[in-house]
């Protein structure tokens, strides 16, 4: 794998008079295999915050046994299972849960990250903290794109809700590899779909989906892409051209194009996963990688693109 090497200048203003100061060449640590450990818990009818905390600490204990570096927890910690509300669960960062966490946190010596409810002045944060191993906050991160159940809490509580505006990854991402959603002689709209309901189960939006002649956006599908595209097939759709961005707008971003047959071996071969952005549409053949070979084997198309 190549490696990218970064050079560090560090620029000092001393002031102080009689401060001596001197950098010395270290040796970098010796790099290691971390272990991150996931706790999914879902509290029920606790009595209180501390309650759940309580819970969660027997979980980050197990993963400890298990020599975790890292142990991230869910978001709303602390109102999860609670009669609480947004209001009422809400708290200082630092403040009693972070204390609660970095206790632990320095009993097992490994890093927490838990999502809980920070209030400031008048306003309440989804925020993530990280507790170092010495039971430190080491940083927080205040969740700015709630999903709507979220807002509706909020405003049940009372909380005043702004919505900054943004371009949703469904148009940026193909935008970005230069895939139009639309264009003049070949589609006239797009749909945006899941691909996955709460359930777990392909969406039924899918099956009409797959009869349009519209381009068609799928987000969370890729656990059940094979069965998707299988549904496009039944439509009589095998060849039409999928595209799949995962990472979009990323350095880690990847692409694969193929075909509703074909793209769920490709995309597999590829190691493609989630989150990605799937494209099923005749725009992808617009991709500049498909633009030679469109251009030779479909003149037609490119004909009525530019009446």
């Amino acid at each position: 794998m190549k490696k990218n090497l970064y050079k560090i200048i560090l620029v000092l203003a001393v002031t102080l008079s009689g401060l001596s100061v001197s950098f010395e060449k270290a040796n970098a640590p010796e790099s290691r295999i971390v272990k991150v450990a996931a706790i999914h818990h879902r509290p029920r009818n606790s009595k209180s915050p501390r309650e759940n905390l309580v819970q969660f600490s027997k979980l980050i204990a197990k993963a400890a046994e298990q020599k975790a570096d890292i142990v991230c927890l869910p978001e709303g910690i602390t109102l999860v299972g609670t009669t609480d509300n947004y209001i009422s669960a809400s708290e200082p960062v630092p403040g009693p849960t972070t204390e609660f966490l970095g206790d632990v946190a320095r009993k097992h010596h490994l890093y927490i990250v838990a999502g809980l409810l920070e209030k400031k002045d008048d306003i309440v944060y989804n925020t993530a903290v990280l507790i170092d191993r010495n039971g430190n906050l080491a940083g927080k991160y205040r969740k700015v794109s709630l999903p709507q159940e979220e807002i509706d809490g909020a405003r049940a509580a009372g909380i005043e809700v702004q919505i900054i505006p943004g371009i949703s990854s469904a148009i940026a991402v193909p935008a970005l590899q230069m895939i139009p959603l639309t264009c003049r002689g070949i589609n006239e709209s797009f749909w945006v779909t899941t691909g996955t309901t709460k359930s777990g189960e392909i969406s039924k939006d899918i099956h009409l989906a797959a009869q349009s002649s519209a381009t068609i956006i799928i987000l969370m599908a890729m656990s059940k892409l094979e069965a998707i595209m299988d549904i496009f097939s039944m439509h009589g759709k095998n060849e039409t051209p999928v595209a799949i961005i995962q990472d979009g707008t990323t350095e880690k971003e990847k692409m694969v194009i193929g075909t509703v047959r074909d793209v769920a071996f490709k995309a597999q071969y590829a190691g493609l996963g989630n989150p990605a952005v799937i494209i099923v549409g005749e725009v992808v053949r617009l991709h500049p990688s498909q633009l030679t070979q469109n251009i030779a084997t479909n003149t037609n198309l490119y004909a009525s693109i530019n009446k």
